[in-house]
């Protein structure tokens, strides 16, 4: 409010004062979201609009209906082009919440104010020319990548943060993530740190609990000042159970999120922002991704398996320890871990449905289970994962997970 203006009067931001991208209708997250998207598809597009309207080397044939969310996810893909709105920042909304949805757009032509309006990212993926040739593997990647831009830069809570902003007033801050990192590896401290420090998620702390001896402490202080983001560190003694390490850590923790990262696992840097945006749209108490990518070290293979069952609520649900997230409250009500040596994160799930909160599954794109058969909490062999193997590549193939 400016100086000058009387206490308590309203004051007036006009639309056309917002930065354009901004002047976009919001959508409400909690409505409008990825919920029971599915890998199933009809292998076709279709247009959003009168097809006679597109360009005569477009040949489509079939029309979706941008208000039948459902109708247009069953396309491979959904063809737009200007002609088919009223106004740029009708299309630009529309074509925001379809992608929040999960649904893959592709836009037809150059359009550098939908690119001001939608943001660079979001545009640049709508415009990919390979769209067409998406084998299913691609197709998900690319729609978790348009839903992930449309969701942190189109939702009601982020518009109304952009408008307090213009006018000078303070918006409460997306929530802060506390990350749980413990480890009685001395090996894996500085890779498992890189993980947390690659991440793009603005608003984390680092909470790194060494359960044991033997740890290089200056080569970790030397790690802890070079990052962007606040750290912690708790020493344990070895003979605590892993459920006493990891309360521990939350009880040093200051963050209104909390999550733990497995010091052998592997992280994408889109990772948290993932979880946070879930448990944002979900409602639910805990949310996170399945094991879904797993590799193999010793036969040197990934694999994929659980494949098409994310995107959903169930007060049932197998979600990996190493990639899950819960709000500081929903963990204080639910006493936090158990204080046993395994077992603790199917301990927490359990814990949680047992209360009649529910939980969620996000995509498990960006998180790849890790299995070297070296002291591993929870004790089974490959062969139970190549069991439930849908897809098998050679390697440490990471794209393939989306890292």
């Amino acid at each position: 409010m400016p100086p000058e203006a009387d206490e308590g009067a309203l004051q007036v931001i006009q639309i056309a004062d917002l930065p354009p991208a901004a002047q976009v209708p919001a959508f409400d997250a909690e409505q409008v979201n990825p919920s029971n998207w599915t890998i199933d598809c009809r292998n076709a597009s279709a247009a959003l609009g009168d097809v006679r309207r597109l360009p005569e080397q477009w040949d489509v044939r079939k029309t979706a209906n941008p208000d039948k969310i459902l109708a247009c996810r069953r396309f491979h893909h959904v063809i737009d082009t200007a002609a088919f709105h009223e106004s740029a920042l009708r299309r630009a909304a529309t074509l925001a919440t379809l992608a929040a949805c999960g649904v893959v757009v592709h836009v037809i032509e150059e359009d550098a104010h939908l690119r001001t309006l939608l943001g660079p990212q979001l545009y640049a993926l709508m415009r990919d020319p390979a769209v067409a040739e998406f084998s299913e593997q691609q197709r998900e990647a690319h729609s978790i990548a348009m839903r992930r831009e449309a969701l942190r830069n189109h939702s009601l809570r982020v518009r109304a943060r952009q408008v307090l902003a213009v006018a000078g007033l303070e918006a409460p801050p997306p929530p802060t993530v506390s990350v749980l990192l413990a480890t009685c590896r001395p090996s894996l401290v500085e890779t498992a740190m890189e993980s947390v420090a690659i991440q793009t998620y603005p608003h984390i702390e680092l909470v790194l609990a060494l359960h044991g001896e033997g740890f290089d402490h200056a080569a970790i202080e030397g790690i802890r000042e070079r990052l962007r983001f606040p750290s912690v560190q708790v020493s344990v003694p070895r003979s605590a159970p892993l459920g006493t390490v990891l309360n521990e850590a939350v009880a040093a923790s200051s963050g209104d999120l909390i999550t733990k990262f497995d010091d052998d696992d592997l992280y994408g840097p889109e990772h948290i922002w993932d979880l946070v945006l879930a448990h944002e749209y979900s409602g639910a108490c805990l949310v996170g991704k399945a094991a879904e990518y797993v590799y193999l070290e010793r036969s040197n293979r990934t694999i994929q398996r659980f494949r098409g069952g994310a995107e959903r609520l169930s007060s049932e649900l197998s979600l990996a320890g190493g990639a899950m997230i819960i709000s500081r409250s929903d963990l204080d009500a639910i006493l936090g871990w158990q204080d046993i040596p395994s077992g603790v994160d199917k301990a927490l799930i359990d814990d949680v449905a047992a209360s009649g909160r529910r939980l969620y599954r996000t995509h498990g794109k960006g998180y790849v289970l890790v299995r070297h058969g070296d002291s591993h909490t929870w004790g089974v062999d490959d062969a139970y994962f190549e069991e439930q193997a849908q897809e098998i590549r050679d390697g440490r193939d990471l794209a393939f997970a989306g890292l």
